[in-house]
């Protein structure tokens, strides 16, 4: 019995909803001029408060460099992969010819020459595989040569290299073999499985491992916070903007009423 009188005032509530709806009709859309203005008062009042938000560069440390030792595929072909893992990690990555010839040999030697803290070295090589890991010494290796050894056209060979340099980089920081049928660091085994990859891009899980081990070898992330916050910590810029100038005065001003100490001699010094 109290099932059914349960349910029967569900019904009546859901009808008595439906009735409203009903008597208020279709929702109106919000008129677009005044939505965009709404907006942009909600913009202005957010940069009034906070100053607008700035980069704390101090923070950022160590060097990730993806070294061009190979002339197969240029450096400028293949910035977009680097300047994506360092707008995720918001970390110093880096595209840079290299200096010299790159071996298994000297590669540890590499680092300190490219000022990198880890690297990924694109060479031409006779001997080693397509890619080469050596996450224990922070680097690895692509072939080019060996992505271009079945005769591909320009085309798919640069994107074979740039599958591959997302492939290194999760190989040095520990994110390789994920689980998501659409990561690029899923394990290939040959040119064509490594074409048949679904995506170019690692997916969530080797960018969290990442996070964890690029802090763990010294490559630290850049901070952003408010203007107002980086006034109140001491370390903010000159301002640019009146709304900045209003909260430098205000942060820096001095108190109309300081706290004052009076000496007490029975204390001592």
């Amino acid at each position: 019995m109290k099932k059914l009188t349960a349910l029967a005032t569900l019904a009546v509530a859901a009808a008595l909803a439906y009735g409203e709806m009903v008597k208020l009709g279709p929702a109106t859309p919000p008129d677009p001029v005044k939505e965009q203005e709404r907006r942009a008062a909600k913009r202005l009042a957010k940069l009034k408060k906070t100053g607008g938000r700035i980069v704390d560069m101090s923070t950022m440390k160590g060097k990730f460099v993806f070294v061009n030792c190979q002339k197969t595929v240029q450096s400028e072909k293949l910035k977009d992969v680097v300047e994506r893992l360092g707008r995720h990690f918001m970390s110093d990555f880096s595209i840079a010819d290299g200096k010299s010839s790159v071996s298994v040999e000297n590669a540890g030697v590499a680092l300190t020459e490219n000022g990198a803290t880890a690297a990924v070295y694109l060479v031409d090589s006779k001997t080693i595989p397509t890619l080469l890991l050596a996450p224990e010494s922070k680097w690895a290796m692509v072939n080019v040569a060996a992505l271009a050894s079945d005769g591909a056209d320009a085309a798919k060979i640069e994107r074979r290299v740039k599958r591959e340099m997302m492939r290194a980089f999760a190989g040095v920081s520990g994110g390789c073999g994920a689980m998501d049928p659409l990561c690029v660091s899923r394990t290939v085994t040959s040119l064509s499985e490594l074409d048949a990859l679904k995506s170019g891009d690692l997916s969530a899980e080797p960018m969290y491992r990442a996070e964890d081990a690029l802090k763990a070898m010294g490559i630290t992330p850049f901070r952003k916070t408010t203007y107002r916050e980086a006034c109140e910590e001491g370390w903010a810029p000159s301002p640019t903007n009146e709304y900045q100038k209003a909260i430098w005065d205000q942060v820096h001003a001095v108190p109309k009423n300081p706290m004052k100490i009076e000496f007490d001699p029975k204390k001592g010094r």
